[in-house]
């Protein structure tokens, strides 16, 4: 499952006298393929076609902005929307998501031509109620570090978890005709590094 977000200001009318609009205008959609009879090519059609298809209900003004909940927090209260947020998810009525996963892309360009100071790494960690990842690349690199709950998951959870990442991420790029990278895995401050997967990412506890 993939969730889309989407930048809703490429469909407003141009705004008079007020100059451009501000704001996170954002609104998003789910992208879901979960046949494991198709093949890869198979899988990246559907789930093109399935992100042509939530764009173009934007467009079409089908969809609208999501986020109002929490561009109400400042007037409801952080506190009523964890405790709404906590409620369901202890009463099961959360979607079923196993990993929320949200993306940088490439940032490669914060490095300006010719800098005598550059970043050379790039890890971005966002606080969730459940795992989340979030993918970035930096010069090549692609990083993919990760935080949970210690609540939820343990360490040693979330360390089999990459590791099945990890060889998944291996099947799908052999199923694409592509050579391997060679992953490398960072320690905690607290783990050897042999007791790391060998994951391109760290895996920090939020």
């Amino acid at each position: 499952m993939i969730r889309v977000s989407v930048d809703l200001r490429r469909h407003y009318p141009e705004s008079r006298r007020f100059g451009p609009l501000w704001g996170n205008h954002v609104g998003a959609f789910l992208v879901t393929e979960d046949d494991p009879r198709k093949s890869l090519p198979e899988r990246v059609r559907s789930v093109g076609a399935h992100v042509k298809e939530g764009l173009d209900r934007f467009a079409r003004r089908e969809m609208c902005w999501t986020y109002l909940l929490e561009e109400a927090m400042p007037w409801l209260g952080r506190t009523l929307i964890g405790h709404v947020a906590h409620q369901l998810k202890r009463q099961n009525k959360c979607p079923k998501i196993s990993c929320h996963c949200t993306s940088l892309g490439d940032v490669s360009g914060i490095n300006p031509p010719g800098a005598a100071i550059r970043a050379i790494e790039f890890q971005p960690i966002v606080t969730s109620v459940a795992l989340l990842m979030v993918m970035v690349e930096l010069d090549g690199v692609f990083y993919l570090p990760t935080s949970w709950q210690r609540s939820d998951n343990t360490v040693q959870e979330i360390d089999a978890y990459l590791a099945r990442l990890d060889r998944t991420f291996e099947r799908l790029v052999g199923e694409a005709g592509i050579d391997p990278p060679v992953l490398v895995a960072k320690p905690r401050d607290d783990e050897p590094l042999s007791s790391m997967p060998l994951n391109a990412c760290d895996s920090l506890n939020a």
